[in-house]
């Protein structure tokens, strides 16, 4: 009681000033964002995709006889032509005029192989998907492209061509958690004919706010997990485990995505048949990064002509 009474008028000051700072710290915690998109129709979305991936291939005693990386970039084009009275999507073009891959195989005692260079199979390709409101599906039209090509396949067999998981739709507090939409996550997977997928999940958390220049960018992380068993004539169905982590760097003013990075992982062991050495059990790890960047606005006729012009003139030189 002594002590209390020995505070000076000059601490009792300062304690009240110090209030009212700790109480606006707290109202800027419970800061409200809205996430959920916003779609215009006319606007072109230009995605520039890069991704880089890692597969290794080994024994039981640990030792790896096999490295394969491989790096990807790609440029998508979503050109929106009708938005539905909900603010969805109704009907997109997208196609990929841009894309490169680059693989190299590293073999346990072996010289490595020089890194192969080839065009995405999606180059060149573009789609249009309209949503039935009768059936409630999506319908895919390929207006250029092969479309015995794998990647082009799946393209077409999209579900849920523009629907994004990870985005609630609704007002978020910094740092409040959700789970992503399971039944998109699913929908994602269903034109990969090579993974039985048993299960699909995903959280999300608002994090923080990111400030960029003039931009205001709220990150929000997500996570997802999958497990299934993969699909293949030369190794069975072994059992997959994956996880896929990353941030939505997310404009709540314009509704829309600005960027995203991501990481993810995968394993499975699988017996294969050797020649000589009979049946080995191998153990497949695969890790990767990836990104990607969007821009927003109507792509100029120049730029259009350009594409079409480099990408006959890259067609040229590959005849």
């Amino acid at each position: 009681m002594k002590i209390w009474l020995k505070l000076s008028m000059a601490t009792l000051l300062l304690a009240a000033l110090v209030a009212p700072s700790i109480a606006q710290d707290s109202k800027a915690e419970e800061r409200t964002f809205l996430v959920k998109e916003k779609h215009e129709k006319g606007v072109k979305v230009r995605e520039e995709h890069e991704e880089s991936q890692e597969t290794k291939v080994a024994l039981e005693d640990g030792t790896v006889v096999e490295t394969t990386t491989k790096t990807e970039t790609e440029t998508q084009v979503t050109e929106i032509l009708a938005v539905s009275a909900e603010g969805k999507v109704s009907q997109g073009r997208v196609s990929w005029p841009k894309g490169t891959q680059v693989v190299e195989v590293v073999k346990l005692g072996e010289e490595p192989a020089d890194p192969v260079e080839m065009d995405i199979e999606r180059k060149g390709a573009s789609i249009l998907y309209t949503f039935n409101a009768e059936t409630k599906k999506w319908e895919a039209k390929l207006e250029k492209g092969d479309e015995e090509l794998d990647d082009v396949k799946k393209a077409l067999k999209k579900a849920e061509p523009f629907a994004n998981p990870f985005i609630p739709g609704r007002e978020v507090k910094l740092g409040e958690s959700w789970d992503a939409d399971k039944d998109i996550l699913k929908t994602m997977f269903a034109s990969d004919e090579s993974i039985e997928l048993k299960e699909a999940t995903g959280t999300c958390k608002a994090e923080e706010v990111v400030k960029e220049g003039e931009l205001e960018l709220l990150r929000i992380s997500f996570e997802m997990k999958i497990s299934g068993k993969l699909k293949d004539e030369n190794i069975g169905t072994p059992d997959l485990a994956g996880v896929n982590k990353g941030s939505i760097f997310w404009n709540c003013k314009e509704g829309r995505a600005e960027r995203i990075e991501m990481e993810n992982s995968a394993e499975f062991v699988a017996t294969v048949q050797h020649p000589q050495l009979g049946a080995l059990k191998l153990t497949i790890t695969i890790s990767g990064s990836a990104s990607a960047k969007f821009s927003y606005g109507k792509v100029s006729d120049k730029e259009e002509e350009k594409e079409e012009k480099d990408e006959k003139e890259e067609d040229g030189m590959d005849g």
